[in-house]
């Protein structure tokens, strides 16, 4: 049985210390100030999300076709432009954010790669290509997805956003 001896009670008539605060773990992230840095992210995160959401509808609205619901390639076409128009305009977004966040080089150019990765997609489902066109469009979902998932456990100081205690 433990009990407590003079020097664990306060001295009479003084209070009890109160004691310090703990500083903040240095693994989490500080809140970011908003300014160009902070808004250049936040745009790159929002346009590379919407690239990724996009490029992942166009299976679904191919397997809505091959389901016999003939319309939809109509809707994979007109999709494929909107998925072209994001892919190809995610590169500047993604050199604004390169030069005013410190975007990581190599994201950057993974970016930069949708570009013409959408292209040669759009151009090889034109001409019904599908033995290059699926496995093309696997990968260029791959990287999309990827990139937004990088995007978003990221932060424009360089170090990955920690959840978990003892991460850095």
């Amino acid at each position: 049985m433990n009990t407590p001896t003079d020097a664990d009670r306060p001295a009479q008539g003084r209070p009890a210390p109160i004691p310090s605060p703990e500083p903040a773990p240095p693994h989490l992230p500080t809140a970011p100030r908003v300014g160009p840095t902070f808004c250049a992210w936040w745009l790159l995160r929002l346009w590379v999300t919407l690239q990724a959401l996009d490029a992942f509808l166009q299976p679904v609205f191919e397997g809505r076709f091959l389901s016999g619901d003939y319309a939809m390639l109509s809707l994979h076409r007109t999709n494929a432009t909107y998925v072209g128009v994001l892919s190809v305009s995610l590169p500047v977004v993604a050199v604004v954010a390169w030069r005013v966040s410190q975007v990581p080089g190599r994201i950057v150019l993974g970016m930069a790669a949708l570009a013409p990765l959408a292209a040669l997609q759009i151009v090889l489902g034109f001409s019904r290509t599908l033995g290059i066109h699926v496995p093309l469009g696997v990968a260029i979902l791959g990287l999309s997805g990827w990139l937004t998932v990088w995007m978003w456990t990221h932060h424009p100081a360089g170090k990955r956003m920690a959840t978990t205690p003892g991460q850095r």
